[in-house]
């Protein structure tokens, strides 16, 4: 309510109704914009809840999701049984629902464990490598969830933790392991300045791990498509990580005696799809080696390819030098190079 702009008579009956008016109207903007918030609050709070039930069912659904509901279903048919009712089915879903319980609480013990045990080596001041513990866990049950083991060895590669480590067999000597190379290795550049030094050191340390976790997933991958159809891998005896890949290549692009047309070839070989696999598994100096025995054709097509790419793998910073990109009078093909290997190496 608001008084009137001017002052109303007491015998201004007009006046008493306009201003009456107005306050009914705007009596029922308010209230719509009340109920239009209240409205909104409403819907999105029902969204995030349900958002949240989806998110946690998926959850479950790979833990092992134990129903307290069905549990209780189950618990009534088997009191009902007991009291001399003929209950169908009790029994099929009783023995179910142990069962999934059952699994799910092996789970919960198995990694209730490893937290335990990290709980009492932080107590004594000792490190302890949790994930690689959590990965030889997830790997126990990777039937129900084969994603967490690897996923958990991409983060082991992320934060560089070693695989096993030797405790110490008293507090004695927990000065040895009593180091910040595991426990809050990255809490001072994550948390400080994002702009200093340290930050951008931890920051590609984490990247050049990860980088590292890939490259050697691609490479299971690769193993695994081999031994799937190793009749037409045809590696024979040779088991090199450069051969491997072209057994890669022939179960994934050769077929029929033939090459994908998609396929750039070089003297009947796909040199090009050989160098790239090896860069995106991380093995340089192989695909380098590759690009040595087909030089005369690389140069056909590329003239200086081969050099970019020697330099390249000699150098620490993965950078071509100012030198080597002005060779041709636009380095253009130096940049295209750089940008290709950058490609590879990010996807």
């Amino acid at each position: 309510m608001f008084a009137p702009l001017t002052q109303l008579r007491d015998a201004d009956v007009s006046g008493y109704l306009r201003h009456s008016h107005e306050q009914t109207i705007i009596s029922f903007i308010e209230e719509g914009r009340r109920e239009t918030e209240q409205e909104l609050y409403r819907v999105l709070d029902e969204r995030l809840r349900w958002d949240w039930e989806v998110r946690k069912k998926k959850v479950f659904d790979k833990l092992g999701k134990f129903n307290v509901g069905d549990n209780t279903r189950g618990g009534s048919s088997l009191r009902a049984s007991a009291l001399g009712r003929t209950v169908c089915g009790a029994t099929t879903g009783v023995v179910s629902q142990f069962a999934t319980s059952l699994s799910m609480f092996n789970k919960m013990i198995a990694y209730d464990k490893i937290i335990r045990r990290l709980n009492q080596v932080r107590l004594v001041g000792t490190a302890y490598p949790v994930v690689s513990a959590l990965i030889q866990t997830a790997q126990t049950y990777a039937e129900s969830a084969p994603s967490i083991a690897s996923t958990l060895e991409l983060i082991r590669h992320m934060v560089a933790e070693p695989p096993s480590l030797t405790l110490p067999l008293s507090h004695s000597l927990a000065y040895i392991l009593n180091t910040p190379l595991l426990e809050r290795r990255y809490a001072r550049a994550h948390l400080g300045n994002q702009d200093a030094p340290a930050a951008a050191e931890s920051q590609k340390n984490i990247a050049n791990g990860a980088c590292v976790g890939l490259e050697k997933q691609y490479l299971e991958f690769v193993d695994a498509t081999i031994q799937q159809d190793p009749a037409n891998a045809a590696i024979g005896g040779d088991s090199s990580v450069s051969n491997r890949v072209m057994g890669y290549l022939r179960c994934a692009f050769h077929c029929g005696g033939r090459w994908d047309k998609d396929l750039e070839l070089l003297r009947g070989r796909p040199v090009w799809a050989h160098i790239l696999y090896l860069i995106r598994m991380g093995h340089l100096r192989e695909a380098l080696d590759v690009a040595n025995e087909s030089a005369n054709a690389l140069k056909r097509g590329k003239q200086y390819f081969f050099t970019y790419l020697k330099a390249w793998v000699d150098s620490s910073s993965c950078a071509l030098s100012d030198s080597l990109s002005n060779v041709n009078s636009s380095g253009e093909e130096a940049k295209q190079f750089e940008a290709s290997t950058r490609e590879i190496l990010t996807h």
